[in-house]
């Protein structure tokens, strides 16, 4: 789960970050959509996608768990 504002990670992060700094909270949930375009957009404009790069790792074990090989 990936913690950006218009995803579900976002809520496990918000809710640790709304009691110790509520308006760093606020910021980082207005942006968020933002910065999550931005991430797609950039990865489809240069075609290196830094999303891609965090979510390889975990997508590589998943497929070998349940595949038995990755692609």
């Amino acid at each position: 789960m990936i913690p950006v504002a218009p995803l579900d990670g976002s809520q496990i992060f918000s809710g640790y970050l709304m009691r110790t700094n509520p308006q760093l909270a606020w910021k980082i949930q207005s942006y968020g959509p933002q910065v999550l375009f931005g991430l797609i957009l950039f990865g489809y404009i240069t075609g290196f996608s830094i999303l891609w790069l965090v979510m390889q790792p975990f997508v590589d074990f998943f497929m070998i768990l349940f595949l038995g090989s990755s692609v």
